[in-house]
């Protein structure tokens, strides 16, 4: 029954994206490694965004967050707590596969851990999808975040400056 709805709810949420005509990355990942069972996804909409915002939360957000925050139009999250490094290995390769669509524009590494971001940009030259893709070797965790929407130079600077790796 819960994989019947599970289903049923990533078809739901890949209507959006096939109406504009683009996958993101995320989605584009879940779906070629689906067979694994091994991927969970999360895509968090805007009026969720919204309503996370309007929490009693938003304190510990700076301004300049919240702002970007809410030039997202989508979020997806991928992970998984299992081969963690053969899946962080799995999203490079795809993202290097699709580098006609997909730029790397930074990468870190510490002891256990590794990461890179990507971004696509729409044929005006805007940047509409931020991809991170990150591995923790001894926290055993591996994660795919996508953000789609209005992703400016503020909002990955942003981003990065709250980010803590």
């Amino acid at each position: 029954m819960r994989q019947a709805i599970l289903t049923i709810l990533a078809a739901l949420l890949a209507i959006p994206a096939l109406a504009n005509g683009t996958q993101d990355f995320a989605q584009k990942f879940a779906d070629e490694w689906a067979a694994d069972n091994q991927l969970e996804t999360v895509t968090i909409s805007p009026k969720m965004i919204e309503q996370m915002i309007g929490m009693g939360n938003s304190a510990a957000l700076d301004e300049r967050m919240i702002e970007a925050i809410k030039k997202l139009r989508s979020l997806r999250i991928v992970k998984t707590s299992s081969d963690v490094q053969l899946y962080y290995q799995r999203a490079i390769d795809l993202l290097d596969r699709n580098s006609t669509r997909f730029q790397q524009i930074d990468t870190f590494a510490k002891t256990n851990q590794q990461g890179a971001f990507y971004t696509r940009k729409n044929q005006q030259g805007e940047t509409v999808e931020l991809v991170m893709v990150y591995q923790h070797q001894e926290k055993n965790s591996f994660v795919v975040v996508c953000c789609t929407g209005d992703i400016d130079e503020d909002f990955f600077r942003t981003l990065l400056n709250n980010f803590r790796y």
